[in-house]
């Protein structure tokens, strides 16, 4: 296994919200110039927030210990709606990062991870 600096994590953090056709930030870097294992993140982060965001009544509830689950339903139309955006913007990511992050959220190995 490839050993993990500080500097290359530090890296893979940095470049995590790049994207390959070059939209992404901070750096608009594209193709080759971004880390694979920034692309691993990127997306798990992108599905996590596209699903799990909260806004701000939602984060002063979680704080006051008054947050509650999503109810099926509206998970269930959020994972929808990521699955959605991913499959319209996968030329954001490296094509094998979107592939088997597709497989692992199909497998059903990570039951809250869901792509249809």
């Amino acid at each position: 296994m490839k050993a993990f600096t500080r500097h290359r994590v530090l890296e893979t953090i940095a470049q995590h919200h790049e994207r390959l056709d070059g939209s992404g930030f901070p750096s608009r870097l594209q193709g080759s110039q971004i880390l694979p294992e920034s692309q691993i993140l990127g997306i798990a982060d992108t599905y996590h927030n596209l699903v799990y965001r909260l806004d701000a009544d939602e984060v002063a509830a979680r704080d006051r210990g008054q947050l509650h689950p999503l109810s099926p339903d509206i998970l269930d139309a959020r994972q929808r709606a990521a699955s959605n955006w991913l499959k319209e913007n996968q030329a954001a990511f490296y094509p094998q990062v979107y592939n088997a992050f597709r497989e692992v959220a199909l497998s059903g190995d990570i039951p809250e991870l869901k792509v249809f």
